[in-house]
């Protein structure tokens, strides 16, 4: 497998994170000793999300990082420029509005969310 780096295209990075979109939570837990879990957590406690915002969970992955956005209330659009990211959040939450996108080209308007 390649490794992401600064000279990869991001179709190229896309394409390595869809080979690992079946494991990548896992993965990452395992990884990151269970880091991941306090990242999300402090991530929300900073952004305080209340009930009808609009969040954009931008690198959404499979979307594991947008679920305790959902749990407060929040409306979340997971984007991931990973189909195959996209495609396995899609199976495991079929509630979310996945969305493909690039995050140097978004497909949303600006001004379309209430954090990012």
């Amino acid at each position: 497998m390649s490794r992401a780096g600064l000279d990869k295209e991001p179709h190229d990075v896309a394409s390595m994170f869809d080979t690992v979109a079946e494991k990548y939570d896992v993965t990452n837990t395992v990884l990151s000793m269970g880091q991941d879990r306090r990242w999300r957590k402090a991530t929300v406690r900073l952004i305080d999300p209340k009930p009808g915002e609009l969040i954009l969970d931008l690198a959404a992955g499979t979307g594991t990082s947008s679920m305790p956005f959902v749990e407060a209330g929040a409306t979340v659009v997971p984007c991931d420029f990973s189909m195959g990211m996209l495609e396995v959040g899609k199976k495991m939450r079929p509630q979310l509005p996945f969305a493909a996108g690039d995050g140097m080209k978004l497909p949303f308007a600006d001004n379309s969310f209430d954090a990012v």
